[in-house]
């Protein structure tokens, strides 16, 4: 019983790493930041590169635990006069 559980538990987790991967490739993309720039040593993953955070923050939302992305780049900045 606990070995067809296991068998038939592969599959799930073959398309779990392949839509986090592609998710995280999505957020990559779209140049999504997490924890602070200035500070590299507050949030949630202090001195961990961009691929790697982006990677973790994927699999946390996609096991409940929903985080705001921070789009910043995507907006000007306020004290732009241009």
């Amino acid at each position: 019983m606990v070995f067809l559980t296991i068998f038939e538990v592969i599959p799930f987790f073959g398309f779990l790493i392949l839509w986090i991967t592609l998710f995280s490739l999505t957020q990559a993309i779209l140049r999504l930041k997490i924890g602070s720039e200035e500070d590299p040593s507050e949030g949630d993953y202090p001195y961990v590169n961009n691929v790697a955070m982006i990677f973790i923050q994927t699999f946390r939302n996609s096991i409940g635990d929903i985080a705001v992305p921070d789009y910043t780049d995507w907006f000007p900045d306020e004290d732009d006069s241009g």
